[in-house]
């Protein structure tokens, strides 16, 4: 090859890229001939460091000399689509570091005095476990999931006011102080008590470092991950932290059992439930990254259910598969030439070979995910069909119809009247609402049937939702996550709302998509008296339909969902609270509403009559 005919020739200065693709194998895991180029800082690596890089570069010029001169004399700009893979790859590079942050101080905070050792824990599940074939590692992480959301972690959310304990309302993102920034503070939510006449402010800061999370035992997805991956290399369990492109971030963990890197959920404690943001939580997921001491991987393909759409999803937002496989195959080369020992690399060569048939062998993801509902789990996928199987047939109340109601109403806000039914929401900022005329007795005995269709096109953000609404007054409430009910009536009325983002900030909401009961009708989770989240995608254009059973004599509430070309399954059942002074007639109506995040919600029919029950 000429002018590069030994590793010296390449290798003189330190600012000439240096092929190294054979590494981490990813010169034949699809880059092809666009061999993977990495600047080498020689002055910054050891002799054995050196050595390797020399060793490899001989191998690679003897079998590919022609490809790499072509490649290396092809001027190199970086692509838009590049420039974006490497930003987020930059913003993740601080969890390739695999050093311990968390307090070890035998005369103050000890991290080793803190989590347990799980013995019992551990035996118990070996003894039962959740899935096959399971090992005493995927037990250890399993006992520490369930422990850290159990005993030690807590959800921010709601912020509670640090004096009186009431809520507070968010007054936007302030500047850290010089002890938060210490901390690694990048930002500082400002939080001030709705009492007025305690007014106190709350300042929660975005910690980043494991010391002060392990201080504060506080945060969302962002640090729960953060600290729970900290603790997973702790106990000496190899581990990775992943984020997500739908603003949630879980970690993983390499199974000794099951030979592949197993999901692992603190928020959710829950380990080996990849479907459970795509199924589970309804999430359009188009990238997924998983980092650690290792390196980089897209393992996009192990959370989604239909990977073809991924891709096609991919491509329409301007991605480059070939780039993105060139960017973390450069950053992942680098990372492990500069980090890594020469028996740490043989190693992660048997890793990414069983890491890759993983990812690859579709037949085997789909039997693990079988098994995981087969097991029952608690989260995700499994519980929603797990729920379905022991429900098995539908068994309701019988009832005989009194009187079914006209189906005229009255027009609020931005709804429209179509061919199909009412159009409630269609773009950005709409909130609106139908309401029947008629209002009706809180005693009487009654059905509700509706019909319902809700579309989110590519970037709109599937938000908010819909809600049926029982209040003495038939008008619009808070908008935006409050879906146009939330505000309106009081105690001893209600809404059942069919949620479809998850509001954390504000309403702290459960996995979406998710179908609850509020009472008085406020968006707050703590308001919800019945809830079956973790439903499959409702902002699918499919239409479903919800009935809801109302006994006026006990007030109680029956909930059932029949989604397009699915059995029909129970919700919940739910007492709704006395109302004071036996309560006014409920009007009826459903709203909508949208944020700056949107999508098409209709309500195809809707039908409602007083009934009597057998």
């Amino acid at each position: 090859m000429a002018g590069a005919s030994s590793p010296s020739d390449l290798l003189g200065d330190a600012s000439l890229p240096v092929v190294a693709g054979f590494l981490a194998r990813q010169r034949t895991a699809g880059i092809g001939v666009d061999l993977a180029v990495i600047q080498a800082d020689l002055m910054s690596m050891t002799v054995e460091q050196k050595n390797l890089v020399r060793n490899g570069v001989d191998t690679l010029l003897h079998s590919h000399g022609h490809e790499v001169e072509r490649f290396l004399s092809i001027p190199r700009t970086q692509p838009r689509a590049e420039t974006e893979i490497a930003r987020i790859l930059k913003m993740l590079k601080p969890h390739t570091t695999a050093g311990n942050h968390l307090p070890n101080d035998p005369a103050g905070p000890n991290v080793d005095t803190v989590i347990p050792q799980f013995h019992h824990q551990v035996e118990d599940l070996m003894a039962d476990p959740p899935f096959q074939p399971f090992g005493r590692e995927d037990a250890r992480v399993f006992a520490m999931a369930r422990w850290f959301k159990g005993s030690f972690m807590q959800w921010v959310d709601p912020i509670k006011c640090p004096i009186c304990r009431g809520t507070t309302k968010f007054q936007g993102i302030v500047e850290p102080t010089a002890e938060e920034q210490t901390d690694s503070a990048g930002r500082v939510e400002l939080h001030t008590c709705e009492d007025l006449a305690c007014g106190t402010s709350r300042r929660f800061a975005r910690y980043s470092t494991d010391r002060k999370l392990f201080q504060t035992r506080e945060g969302r997805c962002g640090e729960w991950a953060q600290l729970f991956y900290a603790f997973l290399r702790h106990a000496k369990i190899r581990s990775r932290y992943v984020w997500a492109d739908t603003d949630h971030v879980w970690t993983e963990y390499w199974s000794p059992t099951l030979k592949h890197w197993v999901h692992a959920d603190a928020c959710e404690a829950a380990i080996n439930q990849n479907m459970l943001y795509d199924k589970g939580w309804g999430k359009v997921l188009n990238l997924v990254i998983a980092v650690g001491a290792d390196g980089f991987e897209d393992v996009t393909r192990a959370y989604v259910s239909d990977w073809d759409a991924c891709l096609s999803r991919r491509y329409a937002r301007g991605g480059n598969e070939k780039a993105l496989r060139r960017v973390m195959a450069e950053m992942t080369i680098t990372h492990r030439l500069t980090t890594l020992s020469q028996t740490d690399l043989k190693r992660l060569e048997e890793t990414d070979s069983l890491q890759q048939a993983w990812m690859t062998d579709t037949v085997r993801r789909a039997k693990e995910a079988e098994w995981q509902q087969v097991g029952g789990r608690v989260s995700g996928p499994a519980e929603w069909r797990a729920r379905r199987a022991e429900l098995g047939q539908v068994v309701k109340p019988a009832y005989t119809v009194d009187r079914q109601y006209s189906s005229a109403i009255s027009v609020l806000g931005d709804a429209i009247h179509t061919i199909d039914g009412v159009c409630l929401t269609s773009g950005p900022g709409h909130t609106s609402g139908v309401f029947l005329g008629v209002p009706h007795a809180q005693n009487a005995n009654f059905c509700i049937n509706v019909r319902f269709r809700i579309t989110a096109p590519p970037g709109s953000g599937a938000a908010d939702g819909i809600a049926i609404i029982f209040s003495p007054e038939p008008r619009l409430g808070e908008s935006g996550f409050g879906m146009g009910y939330s505000g309106v009536g009081g105690q001893g009325d209600f809404a059942v709302e069919i949620d479809t983002y998850r509001t954390q900030d504000h309403a702290d909401d459960p996995p979406t998509p998710h179908i609850s009961v509020h009472s008085p009708p406020n968006a707050h989770h703590r308001h919800a008296i019945a809830c079956m989240d973790s439903l499959p995608n409702l902002s699918d254009g499919k239409i479903h339909s919800v009935q809801l059973l109302y006994n006026g004599e006990t007030r109680l509430l029956r909930g059932y969902l029949k989604l397009d070309g699915e059995d029909e399954v129970a919700l919940w059942e739910a007492i709704i609270p006395e109302a004071p002074n036996e309560g006014k007639d409920w009007f009826v109506g459903i709203t909508g509403s949208c944020g700056g995040l949107w999508q098409k919600q209709e309500v195809i029919s809707w039908e409602m009559s007083t009934i009597h029950f057998a």
